[in-house]
């Protein structure tokens, strides 16, 4: 097997489909570190004030499985943090959603990957940005110093003795993308299956911190020769992903071809996509198959349109993706 190429047409679009094919479900917003690259602005004390309830949280459940979307995933935030993680993750799971989870691995240990294995996810993704602590520790900070690379490296391991299938995510940036190499060759050997990886995503923090996280094109062509040379290398026995596009590209792309897919925010909101500041349902109000419809008719918002064509010429704008903007759904016709 060679280097795999993500495809933004492969995946179902919203003219495919009747429902969402795939739900990320960021259910916290609090998170264990403060990394300088994150889309959700996450850390230890940005938990949202009206996150959902646990009844709130149960009703979502139930009405993903009414709908029976077939994928999703639990995210933040770091999700081992919820109090109602592991009884979210059975429910889906048990319902028959394909589910992943992703995680930076610090507080899984033994107990914690033996509830994720009995619970029968679909995979664990764990973030990992260096292969030394000194890299990974620029990225991965905590309020009073950085994280251990270590305790990512044992969650892989303990994942991967209880036969649950991990996935490693690795965002590259200037400090980091040469050891991509060396990465690779470490997680494969603690039992990781799976590498997703491409350009470093402009949005977020990392939009804030681009000038001196974005790797340069020389890295980056670098970068890919390593990603062949290895794929080629563990051919039949790991997989390497590469996702090509930036996000100006893709949401240039899927102004035009919708995923068919949205957010679960903290609160209920359901955000278009990670990388845009549009809401276009709350799920306070609206069932889940409500907010299905209205997050296909956002997709017409002039607003919507108007915000791809401003990052096409200022791509800075990008930072703002967490400055929500209600869609007025009802003014849109099918």
């Amino acid at each position: 097997m060679t280097l795999e190429i993500e495809d933004l047409s492969s995946g179902p679009t919203i003219h495919d489909l009747t429902r969402p094919y795939y739900v990320a479900w960021w259910i916290t917003n609090r998170c264990n570190l403060i990394c300088t690259h994150c889309i959700n602005d996450s850390g230890p004390f940005n938990q949202f004030e009206d996150e959902l309830s646990e009844h709130e949280m149960m009703r979502v459940c139930r009405e993903i499985l009414e709908l029976e979307v077939p994928y999703g995933s639990l995210t933040g935030g770091e999700p081992l943090l919820h109090k109602n993680f592991f009884k979210i993750a059975e429910i889906l799971s048990d319902g028959g959603v394909s589910l992943n989870i992703e995680t930076d691995g610090q507080l899984v240990n033994k107990e914690v990957a033996r509830r994720i294995a009995k619970i029968g996810v679909r995979s664990v993704q764990v973030s990992i940005d260096g292969a030394t602590q000194q890299t990974y520790g620029i990225i991965r900070r905590t309020i009073s110093g950085v994280a251990s690379l270590s305790k990512a490296l044992e969650a892989i391991k303990l994942l991967s003795e209880e036969d649950v299938m991990v996935t490693v995510s690795f965002a590259p940036t200037r400090y980091s993308i040469n050891e991509a190499g060396k990465l690779i060759d470490m997680v494969y050997e603690l039992g990781a299956r799976v590498i997703n990886t491409g350009r470093l995503m402009r949005v977020g923090r990392a939009a804030q911190n681009w000038r001196w996280l974005s790797p340069t094109e020389e890295q980056y062509r670098a970068f890919f020769d390593t990603l062949r040379k290895k794929a080629k290398e563990y051919m039949g026995k790991l997989r390497i992903v590469y996702y090509p596009y930036s996000v100006v590209e893709e949401l240039k792309y899927r102004l035009n071809n919708p995923a068919a897919s949205f957010v679960i925010m903290p609160n209920g909101k359901v955000k278009m996509m990670g990388s845009m500041p549009f809401i276009c349902a709350d799920l306070r109000r609206h069932s889940l198959g409500e907010a299905w419809e209205r997050y296909k008719l956002a997709w017409r918002s002039p607003a919507v349109k108007e915000f791809i064509e401003k990052v096409q010429e200022d791509e800075s704008l990008l930072a703002k993706n967490n400055d929500l903007v209600e869609i007025e759904v009802e003014q849109l016709t099918v």
